[in-house]
Protein backbone atom coordinates (compact mmCIF):
# COMPACT_ATOMS: atom_id res chain seq x y z
CA UNK A 1 0.00 0.00 0.00
CA UNK A 2 1.66 3.11 -1.18
CA UNK A 3 0.04 5.38 1.85
CA UNK A 4 -2.84 8.16 1.41
CA UNK A 5 -0.96 11.11 2.27
CA UNK A 6 0.53 14.00 0.30
CA UNK A 7 3.84 15.06 0.96
CA UNK A 8 3.59 19.26 1.09
CA UNK A 9 6.54 20.76 -1.36
CA UNK A 10 5.89 23.89 0.55
CA UNK A 11 9.37 25.09 2.54
CA UNK A 12 8.21 28.44 3.66
CA UNK A 13 9.69 29.83 6.70
CA UNK A 14 7.08 30.77 8.70
CA UNK A 15 8.46 33.31 12.07
CA UNK A 16 6.84 34.34 15.02
CA UNK A 17 7.05 36.53 18.30
CA UNK A 18 9.64 34.71 20.44
CA UNK A 19 11.79 35.13 16.84
CA UNK A 20 11.08 38.35 16.52
CA UNK A 21 12.43 38.75 20.42
CA UNK A 22 15.43 36.38 19.82
CA UNK A 23 16.71 38.96 16.64
CA UNK A 24 16.08 41.98 18.35
CA UNK A 25 18.18 40.51 21.64
CA UNK A 26 20.77 39.35 19.14
CA UNK A 27 21.01 42.89 17.50
CA UNK A 28 20.86 44.50 21.02
CA UNK A 29 23.97 42.33 22.27
CA UNK A 30 26.33 42.69 19.42
CA UNK A 31 25.67 46.81 19.47
CA UNK A 32 26.74 46.36 22.81
CA UNK A 33 29.97 44.27 22.40
CA UNK A 34 30.63 46.98 19.80
CA UNK A 35 29.99 49.98 22.10
CA UNK A 36 32.14 48.16 24.88
CA UNK A 37 34.42 47.07 22.26
CA UNK A 38 35.26 50.20 20.94
CA UNK A 39 35.51 52.24 24.27
CA UNK A 40 32.73 54.13 22.86
CA UNK A 41 29.49 55.67 24.76
CA UNK A 42 26.63 56.66 23.02
CA UNK A 43 25.81 59.28 26.42
CA UNK A 44 29.07 60.83 26.06
CA UNK A 45 29.17 64.54 26.50
CA UNK A 46 31.42 66.73 24.05
CA UNK A 47 32.01 68.99 26.78
CA UNK A 48 35.72 69.87 27.93
CA UNK A 49 37.15 69.41 30.89
CA UNK A 50 37.61 72.11 33.03
CA UNK A 51 39.79 72.98 36.19
CA UNK A 52 37.69 72.67 39.63
CA UNK A 53 38.96 73.05 43.37
CA UNK A 54 38.39 70.07 45.29
CA UNK A 55 38.08 71.35 49.10
CA UNK A 56 38.86 68.26 51.41
CA UNK A 57 39.36 67.65 54.96
CA UNK A 58 41.60 64.77 56.72
CA UNK A 59 40.18 63.98 60.63
CA UNK A 60 42.47 62.81 63.24
CA UNK A 61 45.56 62.70 62.12
CA UNK A 62 49.30 62.30 63.99
CA UNK A 63 50.41 65.53 63.75
CA UNK A 64 53.74 64.40 62.47
CA UNK A 65 51.97 63.53 59.53
CA UNK A 66 50.96 66.94 58.49
CA UNK A 67 54.69 67.04 56.98
CA UNK A 68 53.95 64.88 54.70
CA UNK A 69 51.68 66.98 52.37
CA UNK A 70 53.51 68.61 50.08
CA UNK A 71 52.29 70.98 47.35
CA UNK A 72 52.07 69.15 43.92
CA UNK A 73 51.70 65.50 44.78
CA UNK A 74 49.66 63.86 42.75
CA UNK A 75 46.28 62.45 44.71
CA UNK A 76 44.98 58.95 43.73
CA UNK A 77 42.31 57.06 45.16
CA UNK A 78 43.69 53.59 46.23
CA UNK A 79 40.81 51.56 45.36
CA UNK A 80 40.58 52.26 42.04
CA UNK A 81 43.65 54.13 40.95
CA UNK A 82 41.59 57.32 39.78
CA UNK A 83 43.48 60.14 40.07
CA UNK A 84 41.72 63.00 41.78
CA UNK A 85 44.20 65.88 41.13
CA UNK A 86 47.60 67.36 42.59
CA UNK A 87 47.45 68.69 45.76
CA UNK A 88 47.15 72.42 45.89
CA UNK A 89 47.69 73.90 49.47
CA UNK A 90 46.87 72.92 52.64
CA UNK A 91 44.31 75.72 53.99
CA UNK A 92 44.59 74.95 57.94
CA UNK A 93 45.71 72.59 60.14
CA UNK A 94 43.92 72.19 63.89
CA UNK A 95 43.18 69.96 66.54
CA UNK A 96 41.62 67.25 66.75
CA UNK A 97 38.47 67.79 68.70
CA UNK A 98 36.24 64.78 69.86
CA UNK A 99 33.40 64.39 72.15
CA UNK A 100 33.54 63.21 75.60
CA UNK A 101 31.44 63.10 78.73
CA UNK A 102 32.26 64.85 81.35
CA UNK A 103 31.76 64.41 85.20
CA UNK A 104 27.79 65.59 85.19
CA UNK A 105 27.06 63.43 82.31
CA UNK A 106 26.97 66.09 79.19
CA UNK A 107 28.75 65.77 76.20
CA UNK A 108 30.87 68.25 75.37
CA UNK A 109 33.67 68.97 72.87
CA UNK A 110 37.67 68.98 73.98
CA UNK A 111 41.19 69.27 71.72
CA UNK A 112 43.64 67.06 71.90
CA UNK A 113 47.07 68.06 73.26
CA UNK A 114 49.60 69.82 71.14
CA UNK A 115 51.55 67.74 69.05
CA UNK A 116 49.68 64.64 69.24
CA UNK A 117 46.64 64.42 66.92
CA UNK A 118 45.54 67.23 63.79
CA UNK A 119 42.61 67.98 61.66
CA UNK A 120 43.84 69.03 57.92
CA UNK A 121 42.13 71.26 54.89
CA UNK A 122 42.95 71.51 52.24
CA UNK A 123 42.66 71.62 48.01
CA UNK A 124 43.43 69.42 45.33
CA UNK A 125 43.44 70.89 41.53
CA UNK A 126 41.21 68.22 39.43
CA UNK A 127 40.18 68.24 36.16
CA UNK A 128 36.56 66.89 35.00
CA UNK A 129 33.13 68.04 33.94
CA UNK A 130 30.58 69.84 36.50
CA UNK A 131 26.64 69.41 35.13
CA UNK A 132 23.43 68.66 36.81
CA UNK A 133 24.60 64.98 38.63
CA UNK A 134 27.55 67.12 39.57
CA UNK A 135 31.25 66.56 39.17
CA UNK A 136 32.94 64.18 37.54
CA UNK A 137 36.89 64.05 37.66
CA UNK A 138 38.25 62.94 34.31
CA UNK A 139 34.35 63.16 33.04
CA UNK A 140 33.16 59.94 34.02
CA UNK A 141 33.92 59.28 38.01
CA UNK A 142 30.99 60.79 40.00
CA UNK A 143 32.67 63.04 43.23
CA UNK A 144 30.32 64.86 45.27
CA UNK A 145 30.79 66.64 48.85
CA UNK A 146 30.25 64.73 51.94
CA UNK A 147 32.40 61.50 49.96
CA UNK A 148 35.25 60.17 51.86
CA UNK A 149 38.46 58.04 49.83
CA UNK A 150 41.16 56.48 50.53
CA UNK A 151 43.67 58.15 48.84
CA UNK A 152 47.37 58.18 48.54
CA UNK A 153 50.02 60.34 47.11
CA UNK A 154 53.87 59.70 47.48
CA UNK A 155 54.51 60.21 50.96
CA UNK A 156 51.18 59.18 52.51
CA UNK A 157 48.05 57.24 52.92
CA UNK A 158 44.97 59.01 54.08
CA UNK A 159 40.95 59.54 53.77
CA UNK A 160 39.89 62.09 52.54
CA UNK A 161 36.75 63.68 52.90
CA UNK A 162 35.46 66.31 50.44
CA UNK A 163 33.53 69.50 51.85
CA UNK A 164 33.38 71.23 48.44
CA UNK A 165 33.82 71.52 44.74
CA UNK A 166 34.75 75.09 43.37
CA UNK A 167 35.27 76.28 39.82
CA UNK A 168 39.09 77.30 40.00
Amino acid sequence: MAGNYQKSNSTKPSFNIIDVFILIFVVACFAGLIIRMGNFSVFETNEKLEDYRIHFEVSDISSASEDYFKSGDVVTVAESGIVLGELEIIDSISPTKIMVENENGEHVWVNYPADTRVDVSGTIISSGIMDINGFKVGGNTHVAAGESFLVHTEHMNFILTVTKITKK
